[in-house]
């Protein structure tokens, strides 16, 4: 069923224009509707900053081997929180960016990975080591849902395999698509 032009209006209005992604997921109206539902409830109630949020999203996307949503959320890292080139590549690739520079997001990125590794199924030790880091319980369920929300989108760009919006590029498309 082909998705109402009020969706794609409101994807529209969200966003400023209709992504590729976005315009892939709008062929089904239940997927593109949890989506945008579950954008707006994380827009209404998140906790973390808007870095942290794209750290998780970034991960999430990465383990995910979603180089449409990798390559988007490394932009906006770049050039909203200063990350470089070479802090993307370590983090896709499993590393961490440098502690002097970025240390609030080392814990969250360490949790991210933790939960998609573990598949949510976190040891009591686990959950002490990043209460000790510092991170609440509420942080924790919300990282989840955010996680599986970018997995909706992440495995819908794996099947589509959409263009990249030439407004989500920059250098850092091509330093994020191969480690030297």
């Amino acid at each position: 069923m082909p998705v109402s032009q009020d969706l794609e209006e409101k994807v529209k209005s969200m966003f400023g224009f209709i992504p590729n992604s976005l315009a892939e997921m709008c062929k089904d109206p239940f997927t593109i509707q949890v989506y945008l539902q579950g954008i707006n409830l994380k827009k209404e109630h998140a906790t973390l900053t808007f870095i942290q949020r794209h750290i998780v999203e970034y991960i999430a996307s990465s383990m995910n081997g979603d180089e449409y949503c990798t390559q988007m959320h490394a932009k906006f890292l770049k050039t909203k929180a200063g990350f470089t080139n070479e802090e993307l590549l370590e983090m896709k690739y499993g590393g961490l960016p440098s502690a002097s520079s970025h240390p609030d997001v080392i814990p969250i990125i360490k949790l991210v990975r933790t939960i998609i590794n573990k598949k949510g199924k976190l040891s009591q030790e686990d959950i002490s080591t990043f209460e000790n880091m510092k991170i609440t319980r509420d942080q924790m369920y919300e990282i989840i849902t955010s996680i599986h929300l970018k997995s909706i989108q992440n495995y819908v760009n794996n099947l589509s395999n959409p263009i990249l919006d030439e407004r989500f590029c920059d250098n850092v498309s091509q330093t994020t698509t191969t480690r030297k």
